[in-house]
């Protein structure tokens, strides 16, 4: 199933026409090591910046345009209490513990940060091969 999951994203073509809907493949380059195409607006965990409401997972990470996107969403990231675990762009690419293998709607490469809070550790996946 996986196999067939991750042919059909690589099937698609380079400049695909994207809607990001959860299952569609779209937006998904021709390999996992170039970015899909999806709109910002249209990513899993857009415009989400509490790190309560962002339930990532394997399947389902937070969708960024390359490390740069990565921290940028961990910086906007907020604890429950409203404060930020990060004090700066290095301390939020510490917490990247590795990669986790292919995920996501196009079977991209996920990474995995560990993001502390005074109420606890958050695990944040994301796929950092989503661009517009």
């Amino acid at each position: 199933m996986l196999v067939l999951f991750f042919l059909g994203c690589a099937a698609k073509s380079a400049a695909p026409v994207a809607s990001g809907a959860a299952g569609d493949l779209s937006g998904c380059s021709s390999d996992m090591f170039t970015p899909a195409s999806i709109p910002e607006s249209q990513r899993y965990y857009a415009g989400v910046t509490t790190l309560t409401a962002a339930t990532t997972s394997k399947e389902k990470p937070v969708e960024a345009c390359g490390v740069e996107g990565q921290l940028a969403w961990l910086m906007r990231a907020t604890c429950a209490d409203g404060s930020h675990p990060f004090k700066d762009d290095d301390t939020a690419h510490d917490a990247r513990v590795g990669n986790v293998g292919p995920g996501g709607r196009c079977e991209s490469i996920i990474d995995l940060y560990e993001v502390p809070c005074p109420e606890k550790t958050y695990e944040i996946y994301m796929d950092l091969y989503v661009c517009d």
